[in-house]
């Protein structure tokens, strides 16, 4: 590949296809495929997040949310009463 600018080195390294050769060396095990509605969900998240990159939410604040909720979701089907 012939890289002409910094932006084509970026736009290079940052593509569908390469991020998808980086995750898979990162995770072998998982297959990303991505419909056309996945793959424009994906690429509006990554637009908003170029314009405001500080209104990232940390990984650690998404799991504990996510377990969180998870936990609420479990003690609320235990204690419903099953019919």
């Amino acid at each position: 590949m012939e890289v002409t600018s910094t932006g084509s080195v970026l736009e290079a390294l940052f593509s569908p296809v390469a991020e998808h050769s980086f995750l898979s060396m990162v995770h072998p095990d998982i297959d990303i495929a991505l419909n056309d509605a996945e793959r424009v969900l994906v690429e509006s998240r990554r637009a908003e997040h170029r314009v405001d990159p500080g209104a990232a939410v940390d990984s650690e604040t998404v799991r504990t949310e996510f377990l969180s909720d998870q936990d609420a979701d479990d003690r609320r089907n235990t204690s419903s009463p099953r019919g």
